[in-house]
């Protein structure tokens, strides 16, 4: 909560630096309450560059001074940060709801409980809400995976109870992809925007693999790393794919693929225990997950020139990636193991962001919600999340949310307008020129 703390001390230094003319209306001075040495106050808060001064008067005068020159500077690098709005998608009729894929459009697919308690695949627009894609068959469906032709793969049970990935278009409604001969259970986890569908199957040993399939060719099996495991997750316009595969040592490890090179390894560089693929956008980066040293999840970026990079965390949790766009933001979820979940957003620019912190603050919903996880990012930035209600309040569990990207950026967590800030700058620098007065005059 930097941005708070910087304002009370700014404003503060204002009545600092007057508080000859205010006599008995002074106070004291105000403290952030974050740790800080013994005759020490701590100014900016939890930002990345802590800074503590001393309590003294004249030292005190002194980083006023600072306080109001650095001022605009931290507003600049406050307003780097992108700020949402956020939409409740509501549900089918039931109390559960969870998004997995959202296209340029805006377009959700996830799946919700309808009135009758049964678990259903779902297209969501801003003009139509919530509609139930329906199913194979049975009595269960799930949307994974929505391209920009509004074309849904996901998994559904047929009449037989079995599983089978499908396609759906408003069009023709859902229809099954098959399996591969000597199966009994097919997935779909992604389509791009060529209709390609990459996902899973269990082949005649009852081996989870990877498939690609399309209208020409059908389903393909993409073979393993040398293991006896694959699941296809992302893929993309040029038809690579992403996934995770056990390898020789029988150790999970991300891949890539493509009909040109077959099944490539990702972890090797990263020398880590397990990893998996998560996503893939246009430009053929990779985001995923990896295992560390310390048995710790890490979020992770990889792309041909650079390898693999660790995205970080918010401090003291671990993270988990879910997708990528073709700007190379990446969306997921930072958690510590049985307490508390946090939906992130990571850029190159600002890092590991709790999405939480960047709900405009005139929003409806602005401090109603706590997002715990996001799980897709179209191109213009636009994010689906959930809020999983760990103790059940009120009957909500899991809902599904959109976080609409606002065009101009101003992270304005404190609730100040930008004509007050503007203000606040403008008697900081009245402040500066009365204290500059009473230094030359030896006060």
């Amino acid at each position: 909560m930097f941005y708070k703390d910087f304002i009370s001390w700014y404003i503060y230094c204002l009545l600092y630096l007057r508080k000859d003319k205010l006599g008995d209306l002074w106070a004291g001075y105000i403290t952030p309450g974050k740790p800080y040495p013994h005759e020490h106050i701590n100014i900016l808060g939890d930002y990345p560059v802590s800074l503590y001064l001393k309590t003294s008067s004249r030292k005190r005068s002194t980083s006023c001074l600072a306080a109001l020159v650095a001022l605009p500077l931290m507003l600049t690098a406050a307003q780097a940060q992108p700020i949402f709005n956020i939409t409740d998608l509501g549900t089918l009729g039931g109390n559960f709801s969870h998004t997995y894929d959202i296209n340029d459009h805006g377009q959700v697919t996830g799946i919700s409980r309808n009135a009758s308690d049964e678990l259903r695949a779902f297209i969501w627009d801003q003009t139509n809400g919530m509609q139930d894609l329906g199913t194979l068959g049975g009595n269960y469906s799930s949307g994974r995976g929505i391209n920009n032709q509004g074309q849904v793969t996901g998994i559904s049970r047929n009449a037989s109870n079995e599983s089978r990935a499908f396609i759906w278009d408003q069009t023709n409604g859902m229809q099954s992809l098959g399996t591969l001969p000597g199966s009994n259970f097919s997935r779909g986890g992604d389509i791009n925007d060529h209709g390609q569908v990459v996902g899973d199957y269990t082949n005649a040993s009852d081996e989870l693999r990877a498939f690609i399939w399309d209208q020409t060719n059908g389903m393909q099996d993409l073979g393993t790393l040398g293991g006896n495991y694959s699941s296809g997750r992302g893929i993309n316009n040029q038809g690579q794919i992403t996934g995770r595969s056990k390898n020789a040592s029988n150790k999970y490890s991300a891949f890539l693929w493509d009909q040109t090179n077959g099944m490539q390894d990702l972890s090797t560089p990263l020398g880590v225990n397990n990893s998996s693929g998560i996503d893939i956008n246009n430009q053929g980066q990779v985001t995923g997950i990896s295992i560390n040293a310390s048995d710790e999840f890490r979020a992770f970026i990889w792309d041909q020139t650079n390898g693999i990079e660790d995205l970080g965390n918010i401090p003291n949790y671990m993270s988990q990636s879910s997708a990528i766009n073709d700007r190379g933001e990446v969306t997921g979820t930072a958690s510590i193991v049985g307490f508390s979940e946090r939906a992130f957003l990571w850029d190159q620019t600002n890092g590991m962001m709790d999405l939480n912190n960047l709900i405009d603050i005139n929003d409806p919903l602005f401090g109603q919600v706590r997002l715990t996880g996001a799980y897709g990012i179209n191109n213009n930035g636009d994010i689906i999340a959930i809020e999983h209600d760990f103790w059940n309040n009120g009957g909500r569990q899991t809902r599904a949310f959109l976080l609409t990207r606002q065009q101009v950026t101003n992270n304005n967590p404190t609730g100040v307008s930008e004509p007050g800030l503007l203000g606040l700058m403008g008697l900081g620098l009245v402040g500066m020129r009365l204290a500059t007065r009473r230094q030359k005059a030896g006060t």
